[in-house]
């Protein structure tokens, strides 16, 4: 099966939602227990998406690497799917909306961000083995700054002028929906917000509540 890049955003603006607004609320015990059900069916889904149709091989080792992993692939696919649209009549019709030196901007921005991709993958892997819980404390949270050292810099691949120019153009596109729809979602995965502080709150507070309640 391929991997489910619109999907995907969409989770991903879920999580957002959800962990904005936990964030901003209070939330009563029964709406913390129906919150932290709908934030963990969001990423049983993700990771149900992204294991075994990412390039890694390896197990999910958090939630934020599976946030990671899922932009990650978002970024890697829809950069194929904006390489294929510039070089497709049929995605883009005549009269086609761009020149041949806009087209060979496009492909430099495709070739930046897939290093730009490939970089920052290389800040977190090293510190990746292939079981999390046989790594010892300090690998452990040397591999927790990793990812988010490795989040954080996904964040900033829009303030790179080559490749905010391609998608915000592309996002502009009205003759090419191809076009229009893959950089919209390389823009969501970058640039989405999910708080786990908030949803780590919430679970805590979820498990006093089931212990409460003698769910456990």
């Amino acid at each position: 099966m391929h991997f489910l890049s619109e999907f995907s955003t969409n989770a991903l603006r879920s999580l957002e939602g959800f962990t904005a607004s936990l964030r901003a609320g209070k939330p009563t015990s029964k709406g913390v227990y129906h919150s932290m059900s709908a934030i963990d069916n969001v990423f049983a889904d993700l990771e149900r998406n992204i294991v075994a149709r990412d390039d890694l091989g390896i197990s999910v080792g958090s939630n934020e690497e599976l946030v990671f992993r899922t932009a990650r692939m978002i970024v890697s696919t829809q950069l194929d799917r904006i390489d294929q649209a510039i070089h497709s009549v049929h995605m883009c019709p005549s009269p086609d909306p761009m020149s041949a030196d806009g087209r060979s901007r496009f492909l430099a921005a495709i070739a930046l961000g897939k290093d730009e991709l490939r970089r920052i993958t290389r800040i977190w892997l090293p510190y990746r083995h292939a079981e999390p819980g046989a790594t010892v404390a300090s690998d452990t949270a040397a591999y927790h700054e990793a990812i988010r050292t490795a989040l954080s810099e996904l964040g900033k691949m829009d303030e790179i002028p080559e490749i905010e120019r391609m998608l915000y153009r592309g996002v502009a596109s009205t003759r090419c929906p191809e076009l229009a729809s893959a950089c919209e979602q390389i823009l969501v995965a970058i640039q989405v917000r999910v708080d786990f502080q908030a949803a780590r709150r919430l679970c805590t507070a979820r498990n006093a509540w089931e212990r409460a309640l003698g769910v456990r």
